[in-house]
C-alpha cells in the first residue's frame, strides 16, 4: 500500500490508486482499503474487550523511521480523515474521535487553518502533539484554529539516567503544567512499562523509561515520576471538569517560579496542581476566590507537585505499594535524543 514497497523506513501512502477491484473511493482505493483497516482494528480490540476512544491517522508522520512508518503532511491527513475515515468509521464506530498531527510541535509550521479547511475540521475532533521538539509555543499553531478541537499530548518518556530535576521539568512541568494550561485535554505516555534496560522495542533502543519500570528476570516493579503525574490527574481531576488558570510564575513550565493549573468539577469540586520547577522547597498560601479569609500552607518540594483537592466528599486517601529494588541497566544507552527542556548535548 506504500509507494516504497517496505513496511519501514517512511514513504507514503499509493495517494489516488485504484487496488484494481473496482473504482468505488470507500472500497477500492488505497486511502478507502486504509480506511476499513482502522475499522476492522477497532472491531478486533473491542473483541478483546477494548473500547477504542479514538485513533490518530499516524504516529510521528514526518519520522522515517526504522519501525513501520508512512510520511504524511498535515494537508494529506486532514484530507485522508475527512473524505475516508471519517466516512468509514460513521458506518460502524460513529464515536470514535479522529486525531491529527500525532507529532511534535515542530510539525505546526504555520496556522493549522492554513492547512486544514474547516469542512475537513468537521470531520476531526483534534489534533495531538509529543513533547521531544521545541519551540513548543508552535503549539499554538493549533490551539487557535476550531474551536470544538480537543487537544491532547500522545508521546513522551524519559531516560532511565534521567535526574530528578529534569524528569520533573518535562513530565510536571511541562506536559503537566504548560500544556494543560495551554488546552490540553487528556495525556497520554509511552511506554506505559518497559524493563531495567528500557526494553523492549522495535529497534532494541536500551536506556528508556515507561510510566512503570519492570524487571525482566523477577517481576519487580517500581514505579516511576510518570506513574506519579498521571495518579496526581487520574485519583483528584473528574472527568469533564473544566480548565482554570490560577496563579502561575513559570512561564514555561521548567523556568522560573512556581506553577499552577486548576480544575472546576461538574460537581463543583475544585482541584490544583501547583509545581515547584526549583531546586528548594518553596511555601505557598493557597486561597479560593471568594474566600480569602480561608487559605492554607503548603509546602512544594523541590521539583516536586503538590495537588490539592476541594470537594464535598470525605477525603479518599490511598497509597501504591511499596516500590521493589532492583539495579537499573541504563548502558549502553541508545538513542539518547530524548533531552529535558533547556538542556543540549
Amino acid at each position: 500500500m506504500k509507494d516504497t514497497g517496505s513496511l519501514c523506513q517512511g514513504g507514503h501512502l499509493r495517494f489516488g490508486e485504484w487496488t484494481g477491484n473496482g473504482y468505488d473511493p470507500l472500497k477500492d482505493s488505497f486511502e478507502g482499503v486504509y480506511a476499513h483497516y482502522f475499522a476492522k482494528y477497532i472491531e478486533e480490540m473491542g473483541r478483546y474487550g477494548i473500547p477504542i476512544w479514538a485513533v490518530t491517522v499516524q504516529n510521528e508522520p514526518s519520522n522515517a523511521a526504522p519501525w513501520p512508518a508512512m510520511l504524511w503532511t498535515l494537508q494529506e491527513q486532514a484530507d485522508f480523515a475527512h473524505r475516508f475515515l471519517r466516512p468509514v468509521l460513521d458506518q460502524t464506530f460513529p464515536q470514535t474521535r479522529i486525531f491529527i498531527n500525532d507529532d511534535s510541535p515542530h510539525c505546526l509550521v504555520r496556522p493549522v487553518r492554513e492547512d486544514v479547511t474547516p469542512e475537513q475540521a468537521a470531520s476531526i475532533d483534534g489534533l495531538t502533539i509529543h513533547t521531544y521538539s521545541i519551540p513548543y509555543d508552535k503549539f499554538f499553531n493549533a490551539t487557535h484554529a476550531y474551536p470544538h478541537w480537543l487537544f491532547g499530548m500522545t508521546e513522551r518518556r524519559c531516560m532511565i539516567d534521567e535526574t530528578p530535576e529534569d524528569a520533573a521539568h518535562i513530565m510536571s512541568g511541562v506536559i503537566g503544567n504548560w500544556m494543560v494550561r495551554q488546552g490540553g485535554s487528556f495525556i497520554a505516555l509511552w511506554n506505559m512499562a518497559l524493563d531495567e534496560r528500557g526494553l523492549p522495542n522495535m529497534v532494541g533502543a536500551t536506556g528508556r523509561r515507561g510510566v512503570v519500570t519492570i524487571d525482566h528476570t523477577s517481576g519487580k516493579v517500581k514505579r516511576n515520576l510518570e506513574y506519579y503525574m498521571l495518579r496526581a490527574f487520574g485519583q483528584d481531576v473528574e472527568p469533564g471538569s473544566t480548565i482554570i488558570n490560577p496563579s502561575n510564575y513559570t512561564p514555561d513550565g521548567w523556568s522560573g517560579g512556581l506553577g499552577s493549573v486548576g480544575f472546576l468539577a461538574p460537581d463543583g469540586s475544585v482541584s490544583a496542581h501547583i509545581y515547584n520547577p526549583t531546586g528548594k522547597p518553596i511555601q505557598v498560601a493557597v486561597a479560593l476566590a471568594g474566600a480569602g479569609a480561608s487559605w492554607q500552607l503548603v509546602e512544594v518540594p523541590a521539583w516536586g507537585t503538590v495537588t490539592m483537592h476541594k470537594s464535598r466528599e470525605e477525603v479518599s486517601r490511598s497509597q501504591p505499594r511499596s516500590d521493589e529494588e532492583f539495579e537499573l541497566n541504563p548502558a549502553p544507552t541508545d538513542l539518547v535524543d530524548d533531552l529535558a527542556p533547556g538542556k543540549s548535548h
